[in-house]
C-alpha cells in the first residue's frame, strides 16, 4: 500500500514522463507529459471568450486553428523536459511540419496527457468550422 500524500508531498514538483519519438529517417524529438497547469493553459488556447456589446461574457467558442501545433508546442521538449518552442512558434510550426511527422508527435502527446480521441472529436464538433471563410464541418470530420 502507498503512502498518504500530505500538503508538502502534494506541492512537491512531480517528475513528469518524457518519451522519445523517432521518425523513419532516424531523427527524433522528445515529448513530455504536461503538468495540470500546463494542460489548463493549453486548453485555454483552444477557446475564445464571446462577449456581447456591453462586454458581458455570453459563452465560449472553440478555436480549431493550429490545434495540433498548439499541442506540439506545449509538449515538445529536450531530454530534461524543458520546452523547446514558444506559443508564438505555433503558426510557423503548423506550416513547416508535415502531417505525418506531426501526427506521430501528437499521438505520443495525446497518450502521455490522456487526451482521448473523444476529446479531439469534441474539439472538432465544437469548432467554428461552419462559419463563413472556414472549412465546412463535413471537410473537418476525421
Amino acid at each position: 500500500m502507498g503512502n498518504f500524500l500530505n500538503r508538502e508531498a502534494l506541492l512537491k514538483r512531480q517528475v513528469l514522463e518524457i518519451k522519445k519519438v523517432e521518425f523513419e529517417n532516424g531523427d527524433f524529438v522528445f515529448v513530455k507529459e504536461m503538468s495540470a497547469g500546463d494542460r489548463d493553459m493549453y486548453e485555454k488556447t483552444l477557446t475564445k471568450a464571446i462577449r456581447n456589446g456591453k462586454g458581458v461574457l455570453t459563452g465560449y467558442e472553440t478555436i480549431m486553428e493550429n490545434f495540433r501545433s498548439k499541442l506540439a508546442c506545449a509538449t515538445l521538449c529536450d531530454e530534461e523536459g524543458q520546452l523547446m518552442l514558444k506559443p508564438e512558434d505555433v503558426p510557423a510550426l503548423s506550416q513547416a511540419m508535415g502531417i505525418v511527422r506531426m501526427d506521430k508527435i501528437i499521438e505520443v502527446a495525446n497518450a502521455l496527457n490522456k487526451i482521448t480521441k473523444e476529446d479531439e472529436e469534441e474539439i472538432i464538433k465544437n469548432s467554428s468550422a461552419d462559419q463563413p471563410g472556414s472549412l465546412n464541418s463535413d471537410y473537418v470530420k476525421n
